[in-house]
């Protein structure tokens, strides 16, 4: 039926994906003749060698086989053509084409829900990336104190005028999103709890549960895309607070592979020098084995 092509479609486009992240040169072939033969071995062949346009095409579909069937307007369509919408507007961010990623995103996060239901984790976790998405979109079309606004949930004409304000109404706002990227339902005091009971057990005191370190991987990733928007809008304070929010939180097994090169230590040392905190983006620096001379 249709929701099962359109559910191969989406799995084809993924395995695209897959593949993209494994490639650091990879340059789209937007003007090649695309086989239309779903899961045939030139298929497979052509998500191996030209995944954007591939995964745009069997996305496309996916959407429009989900939304001819949506009559009947099951959860399990509504996953579908979301998962769907999500995975297609991060390819058209890798392709550059922030607008239709923002429609995308728009309706992803405009889309009516019913009220006598709870939202699952897997909907809060595409809202939140959404939101991601959507930010980083804006940024791309220099809409950057539009995208820092939009990420934060904050009304135009409330807590924006003051920059202690923004900044505490943007963490309280952030750590909500970073919940529910984090696929939480448990409240904060059971993450810490597990990590305090498993040293009282034995365990290393560098111990953190699996549920801390979903939570610390999406506050960093969060607080990254917060403090990116808040430089390019020219906020340079509060896009340094993000930034170091974003590495205070980054996960211990991250630190040693990704800390020196991370966006959200780029961000910082932008925001230190624009600020004129020279002696402090020269220790930035040295901390990260950079040589700098006199």
């Amino acid at each position: 039926n249709d929701y099962a092509v359109a559910a191969s479609a989406l799995s084809v486009a993924e395995r695209g994906l897959e593949h993209l992240s494994a490639l650091s040169t990879y340059q789209p072939d937007s003007a090649a003749k695309l086989v239309f033969d779903l899961g045939s071995e030139s298929d497979l062949k052509e998500v191996a060698s030209n995944p954007l346009p591939r995964a745009i095409h069997c996305l496309t579909r996916a959407m429009e086989l989900c939304n001819a069937d949506m009559a009947g307007s099951t959860i399990s369509d509504r996953d579908c053509i979301e998962s769907a919408a999500l995975s297609l507007a991060y390819v058209y961010l890798e392709t550059g084409e922030s607008l239709l990623a923002s429609k995308l995103c728009n309706e992803i996060l405009t889309a009516p829900s019913d009220p006598r239901k709870e939202p699952s984790l897997a909907s809060r976790r595409r809202l939140a990336t959404a939101k991601l998405y959507s930010c980083e979109a804006r940024c791309m079309q220099d809409q950057a104190e539009g995208a820092l606004q939009m990420l934060i949930d904050a009304s135009s004409d409330g807590g924006m005028e003051e920059e202690g304000n923004l900044l505490l109404a943007s963490l309280e706002k952030l750590d909500k999103s970073s919940r529910d990227l984090a696929y939480l339902a448990v409240p904060d005091e059971e993450v810490i709890e597990g990590d305090e009971e498993k040293e009282g057990l034995g365990g290393s005191p560098s111990y953190a549960s699996p549920l801390k370190v979903r939570l610390d991987y999406a506050k960093s990733t969060v607080h990254a895309f917060a403090a990116a928007a808040a430089a390019l809008s020219g906020d340079n304070a509060i896009g340094r607070a993000h930034a170091l929010c974003a590495l205070k939180t980054t996960p211990s097994d991250e630190i040693a592979s990704s800390y020196n090169c991370s966006p959200a230590r780029k961000t910082l040392l932008y925001c230190l020098l624009k600020e004129g905190r020279l002696s402090e983006a020269l220790e930035l620096l040295q901390s990260a084995g950079r040589r700098v001379g006199a």
